[in-house]
C-alpha cells in the first residue's frame, strides 16, 4: 500500500493506515504512525513535510502473518 504526497498551495495532513483483522473478522491490529510494525507489515514512517513530493507506505508480508483481512486507509 502507497501513498505519494506533493505539497499543495495548502498544507494538507494525510494519515496512512491500515486495520487488520483475522478470518472472523476479530483480533484487530492497526499499523500506522502509533504502531510502526508486527509480523505481517511495516510502516514506513509519518512524513509532516513533502515539498518535493514523498512516499509513504505500508510493506505488507502476507506470508508471515496470521490475519488474512487487510483495510487499507487514508484520512485527511
Amino acid at each position: 500500500m502507497l501513498i505519494y504526497n506533493v505539497k499543495a498551495l495548502v498544507r494538507i495532513e494525510r494519515w496512512l493506515s491500515a486495520l487488520m483483522l483475522d478470518a472472523s473478522n476479530g483480533d484487530p491490529e492497526q499499523i500506522s504512525w502509533t504502531n510502526y510494525g508486527n509480523d505481517l507489515a511495516e510502516y514506513s514512517g509519518d512524513l509532516t513535510d513533502a515539498a518535493d513530493g514523498a512516499t509513504e507506505f505500508i510493506n505488507i508480508r502476507p506470508a508471515q502473518g496470521t490475519r488474512s483481512i487487510m483495510i487499507p486507509q487514508v484520512n485527511y
